[in-house]
């Protein structure tokens, strides 16, 4: 091998890792512009089998439109529950009990920048048992056929952008939806001091 074909080679080499150096910067610049583009973000909080969303938008307040769980029974086959739905059943509710609940919290008043919202999973799956509507079918969720081990995805349609939010059920969710007992101060409205 001659001293050009070695040089060929090196330079070859040094302008693939150059390369391959601007596309993982490239990369992490649009997963930063991506994340800065985000209005929300949610994520779980220290406490077990609870969620945590905060608002980012300066522009707007953050409103939800819907709000689903998917369950996910098999690799093929997985059911849907729109807890929106349900808004007018449990809207009396949540509003006379007097406390930082789903419904009023993020689809009325909504959040506004700095803010963030507590609350547990267990109540999402319990509005979407539909146990406040006398039915002679029930069309909602069966606890009762939720699986520790199971994975559910919870998806938020939040100010027209959908986020969604993949968890594992657990023994203790599963019991804390089959008990239906609610503890106020789980539901946590945070607001922005400033």
């Amino acid at each position: 091998m001659s001293l050009t074909e070695k040089v060929s080679v090196v330079i070859s080499l040094l302008s693939f890792f150059a390369a391959s150096a601007s596309a993982i910067a490239a990369f992490r610049s649009y997963q930063l512009s991506k994340n800065l583009a985000k209005v929300c973000n949610l994520f779980p909080s220290v406490h077990k089998n609870r969620l945590i969303i905060t608002s980012t938008s300066t522009a707007e307040r953050l409103l939800a439109h819907e709000i689903k769980i998917k369950v996910h029974r098999s690799w093929f086959k997985s059911d849907c529950y729109s807890i929106s739905q349900l808004y007018y059943v449990h809207e009396w509710f949540q509003k006379s009990c007097h406390y930082d609940a789903v419904f009023p919290t993020l689809f009325e008043r909504g959040l506004t920048i700095g803010e963030s919202y507590e609350f547990p999973i267990a109540e999402l799956f319990e509005i979407s048992t539909n146990r406040i509507i006398l039915q002679k079918n029930p069309i909602g969720l069966k606890p009762d056929t939720l699986v520790s081990g199971m994975k559910a995805t919870l998806i938020f349609m939040l100010n027209g952008t959908a986020y969604s939010v993949k968890i594992i059920i657990n023994q203790e969710l599963i019991d804390e939806i089959i008990s239906g007992k609610k503890t106020y101060s789980h539901f946590r409205l945070r607001q922005n001091i400033s």
